[in-house]
């Protein structure tokens, strides 16, 4: 099986548990996630697995309403989609790759209601360098 899968949007969310903009991002998403198409999957990952521990992600998860996998990043993963601030998303679509890059709460929403399977380009502030 390929990933995505073709009719999947991914959104990967890039955040800390002791980030304050970020466990606000997590409840963001969780007031979206109820208006999201069934094909949209939500995967929220820590990139501060130096500092934040697992039951930290587990009750970020419980306190925002983050209903959906909770994983620390691997560095590899921060370098290949260039995370260079918190918190960040990511849109994944098997027909665009990568389709929006935010970094800060207040454009996630607006970037993931653009991305509902839609191909686009890249807006000038949706990418990080």
């Amino acid at each position: 099986m390929s990933w995505p899968r073709p009719s999947t949007v991914t959104v990967l969310y890039f955040m800390s548990a002791q980030c304050g903009s970020c466990i606000q991002g997590e409840r963001q998403l969780a007031a979206l996630q109820a208006g999201l198409s069934a094909t949209v999957q939500l995967v929220s990952l820590d990139v501060t697995s130096e500092a934040d521990t697992a039951p930290m992600l587990r009750s970020v998860a419980r306190e925002t309403g983050a209903h959906w996998p909770q994983a620390f990043a691997a560095p590899a993963l921060l370098t290949a989609y260039h995370v260079v601030a918190l918190d960040q998303v990511a849109i994944l679509t098997a027909q665009a790759g990568v389709s929006c890059m935010t970094a800060g709460c207040p454009q996630m929403a607006s970037c993931a209601r653009r991305s509902r399977g839609r191909r686009r380009k890249p807006e000038p502030d949706d990418t990080t360098t």
